[in-house]
């Protein structure tokens, strides 16, 4: 024992136990470095999953958007103030707009009496949220005030006008009680035949079958009564909501819905299933 005490003593016994507590230091590093890697590891594994988690995330809400499954939430219509404050038709078209469960918000449009539509994107993802212009504009006009136009000759300045300021858009008028205030008129001027200046037909029929011949992208929708006119833009409301979601037709798929095929065609189903 004294003899052990002694070597101990030596410089070669410290040089011994230096050997050892280093040896010993050394170990307990390597098992500090394996924890830590073992611990950075498993927070890297994590990572990757919760990654994998938000990505799957993000495709499915990309997806379900894509599918447009919540067209017909993010869709909102910006009717001009006027259209609520002027003519019958206002109230009509709100109630039908909250059956429905539609967006809508009253507001001074660009041009008096349009009817304009704006997609709000929601957030998927990093993808911030957004609003799209839907590129189609609508003009609510009472059927006096679509006369007046075209009797005072501005209503092709109204058409210009609209095109220049949207370009892109499709343009649409919508008229209420159109003809049975043309009727009306004559009646009242045939019932007053000495005031023979108080009122003078428009050319209405011509006016429609050039907008139609004429012009790109201009329409025009005649409506027997509010309730026609509010259905009709609840509709078209949906109908702007869903088509951008909608796999755009091809030349193959027109011929393939039967568009050209003879409705006596003996293999008529056969062609619908099968283009080729």
């Amino acid at each position: 024992m004294r003899e052990e005490e002694r070597n101990d003593n030596t410089e070669e016994g410290k040089t011994t136990q230096e050997k050892r507590r280093l040896i010993k230091e050394g170990k307990a590093k390597m098992v500090e470095e394996k924890k830590r890697q073992r611990e950075e590891n498993k927070l890297m594994k994590e990572a990757i999953k919760a990654q994998k988690a938000e990505q799957k995330k993000y495709a499915k809400e990309k997806d379900e958007w894509e599918s447009g499954k919540h067209a017909l939430k993010s869709i909102v219509a910006e009717i001009d103030s006027t259209i609520i404050e002027t003519g019958s038709v206002g109230g009509t078209l709100l109630t039908r707009f909250a059956e429905k469960g539609l967006k809508y918000r009253v507001q001074a449009n660009p041009i008096k009496g349009s009817i304009l539509w704006k997609m709000e994107v929601p957030q998927i993802g990093q993808d911030p949220a957004s609003v799209a212009e839907v590129p189609y504009i609508l003009f609510v006009l009472q059927a006096e005030e679509f006369c007046d136009l075209i009797s005072s000759g501005f209503f092709w300045d109204h058409v210009r006008l609209v095109q220049d300021r949207y370009p892109t858009f499709t343009v649409c008028y919508v008229t209420n009680k159109l003809m049975n205030y043309i009727n009306k008129c004559e009646r009242a001027q045939y019932r007053n035949a000495p005031n023979v200046n108080s009122w003078k037909r428009p050319p209405v029929e011509e006016v429609l079958c050039k907008l139609a011949t004429h012009h790109v992208k201009v329409h025009s929708r005649q409506c027997t009564d509010e309730a026609e006119v509010a259905e009709h833009v609840v509709g078209l409301t949906s109908s702007l909501a869903n088509c951008r979601f909608r796999k755009p037709l091809s030349w193959l798929s027109v011929h393939a819905n039967g568009a050209v095929i003879p409705k006596n065609f003996i293999d008529k189903d056969l062609a619908k299933k099968d283009t080729w």
